[in-house]
């Protein structure tokens, strides 16, 4: 038994139907947890096409991190013990999840997630790996099969996050109490980052331009900072990682879209990033 997440916000229904066609093959069930998105009537009438997938319906958008609990809670609830979480635009590939089931028993692993193609990258020809799977810091939440059960332990994801770091976040609060994330050698996941990606050569250093709204940006500074102050100790090049967040911020406006807005939401996120309340609120507690 196994079950599929999708967090939905005004999605291109061509691209979520694409998705949903290729895991409802897959799981026995897919939630999909909808953030009050314009065209949620769309979304609706879709889903009577298929048997095994629900809507939660948000009535305001609540962020990733509360959509992602609510995931996990209803996974938990309905007695699944591991559920694969998906951003609205990724599509899974055939097998993903027979093969995710390979690694269940691997000791002490609480999220597993696979090699991912990037529809904004071509995919440069790499020596074949002989390793079936690879431990990591972090992996990003679309695409991660969840061990619900661990998930509940660091009671569930930081929803004072709202959106950006909250699946690096979870990664770092399971592998402080011990826990394993890994990467199947297993290209199971086609996915978007950003709006119109590339990479620019910055000071001798290649940087990836996404080209996200400011309100995007104003989060990958402000949750930037909150991470580091959070993590601080599991943090292990500190230097890099801070001046890293600077050096986004020179992206933003240097290199992006809407530079002067960006500029002033960056300013903004510095303060409110340095100074917000580290959380140890527990959002998912079993009763």
């Amino acid at each position: 038994m196994n079950i599929a997440g999708i967090i939905t916000f005004n999605p291109d229904i061509e691209r979520l139907t694409f998705n949903l066609n290729e895991i409802s093959k897959q799981v026995n069930e897919v939630i999909i947890i909808d953030n009050a998105s314009k065209n949620v009537s769309q979304i609706e009438k879709l889903i009577k096409n298929y048997s095994k997938i629900k809507i939660m319906k948000n009535e305001k958008n609540e962020g990733v991190a509360k959509a992602l609990n609510q995931i996990v809670k209803y996974a938990y609830e309905n007695k699944y013990k591991w559920v694969l979480t998906l951003d609205q635009d990724s599509v899974v590939k055939k097998g993903l999840i027979k093969e995710y089931e390979k690694y269940i028993n691997v000791k002490k692993v609480a999220i597993m997630n696979c090699k991912i193609q990037d529809r904004n990258f071509e995919i440069a020809k790499q020596e074949e790996e002989t390793q079936k799977y690879i431990e990591k810091k972090s992996v990003i939440t679309s695409g991660s099969y969840i061990n619900v059960d661990a998930c509940y332990e660091v009671g569930g994801f930081d929803e004072k996050m709202f959106i950006d770091r909250v699946d690096t976040d979870m990664c770092y609060m399971l592998c402080n109490k011990g826990y394993k994330i890994i990467e199947v050698n297993y290209e199971g996941l086609l996915h978007e980052v950003g709006n119109k990606t590339k990479i620019k050569r910055i000071l001798g250093q290649d940087v990836v331009v996404f080209n996200h709204i400011p309100f995007r940006s104003y989060y990958i500074i402000r949750n930037g900072l909150y991470f580091f102050r959070k993590h601080y100790q599991q943090i292990e090049n500190k230097h890099k990682f801070y001046f890293s967040i600077y050096r986004r911020i020179a992206v933003f406006i240097f290199c992006e879209d809407y530079k002067i807005k960006k500029l002033f939401v960056s300013i903004k996120a510095l303060i409110v990033g340095h100074f917000m309340r580290v959380n140890k609120k527990k959002y998912l507690v079993k009763e």
